[in-house]
């Protein structure tokens, strides 16, 4: 390890300590409870900065490994870095283009759910595609019911990066009324829109 980049976290203030992750060996630098930065024990910096203030580690791509969320202090309180384990290298790579938290759909298929307030009455669901590290928009859900709004759920999709309106699902919709809440209505869509089957 790099005693200079060692001594950027102890510099910090942080605490710092070691972990393992899918039985690689990581220097961990913390402050009071929270995980503020990642280290490879080469020295390779994984993250670090103080607004970091939740570190996960969980299988987020079903390939049985752990992979890496660790959220931001921001106005965006759901804005975060995804970082997938990449077993043959035994190394962790951000997922680039996406900073909202996201689920696996089916294969390397994912989607988001991010509120956008109004006591979460205004929200929105992405579809992306991840290929080599990299998020692709491929559709998006967006619905508003702030203040009487109904509208209707808008489905938009992608092409060149824009963003182009596909339908309008009235809140009277029976494939809405069908569902107790928006998470599973959001899953069963995007399931249903995309052929994966029910």
């Amino acid at each position: 390890m790099k005693s200079s980049q060692k001594s950027d976290f102890e510099k910090s203030g942080w605490n710092i300590d070691t972990i393992k992750v899918n039985n690689l060996k990581l220097i961990r630098g913390k402050s009071e409870l929270e995980t503020k930065g990642l280290m490879t024990i080469d020295g390779k910096i994984i993250f670090a900065g103080d607004n970091y203030v939740s570190c996960q580690y969980f299988d987020i791509n079903n390939d049985g490994y752990d992979d890496i969320r660790v959220y931001r202090l921001e106005e965006d309180s759901t804005k975060c870095l995804s970082l997938f384990f990449d077993f043959k290298r035994k190394e962790f790579t951000l997922i680039s283009n996406v900073t909202k938290p996201f689920d696996l759909l089916q294969n390397d298929t994912y989607y988001t759910y991010a509120s956008l307030g109004c006591d979460e009455w205004i929200w929105e669901s992405i579809l992306i595609n991840i290929e080599n590290y990299k998020g692709q928009k491929l559709a998006k859900i967006y619905s508003d019911q702030c203040k009487g709004k109904e509208e209707g759920i808008l489905t938009y999709k992608y092409q060149d990066e824009k963003e182009i309106l596909d339908t309008i699902l009235p809140y009277s919709d029976k494939a809405i009324q069908d569902f107790n809440n928006r998470f599973e209505f959001i899953k069963y869509y995007w399931n249903k829109k995309y052929g994966y089957g029910l």
